[in-house]
């Protein structure tokens, strides 16, 4: 009985660490709200792949993890805020992706910033 508790303990244990691992390795991409306006819809476009996010509501944030591509190139974001889209673009550079976060937030206003 002793081994099979210390069997389970152990696999929890693992399992949680691979979790939180996976969490804090991960790249992100993370949008905050904090107008009085909900975002309709972010979309980014990575140079390997796409992340698209729905309804973001005021004063809230919302996460998607997404896969090393190991890929650099440009990073085109359209946030659409209150049926206006705002539109840019960055660089991406493939160095530093393990915990990478992208920022985009909207400020009271219903501007982005994007980091």
């Amino acid at each position: 009985m002793k081994k099979l508790i210390i069997a389970l303990v152990s696999v929890t244990t693992l399992m949680l660490v691979g979790v939180t691992a996976y969490r804090l390795l991960s790249p992100k991409v993370v949008v905050t709200n904090y107008s009085s306006f909900p975002i309709q819809e972010v979309t980014l476009n990575l140079p390997a792949s796409r992340v698209t996010f729905g309804a973001v509501e005021p004063g809230s944030t919302s996460t998607i993890y997404y896969s090393l591509r190991k890929r650099s190139g440009t990073l085109d974001y359209r946030v659409q805020v209150n049926d206006i889209a705002q539109n840019g673009s960055l660089p991406y550079s493939d160095s530093g992706e393990f915990g990478r976060v992208i920022q985009i937030e909207v400020d009271a206003q219903g501007l982005v910033t994007v980091n």
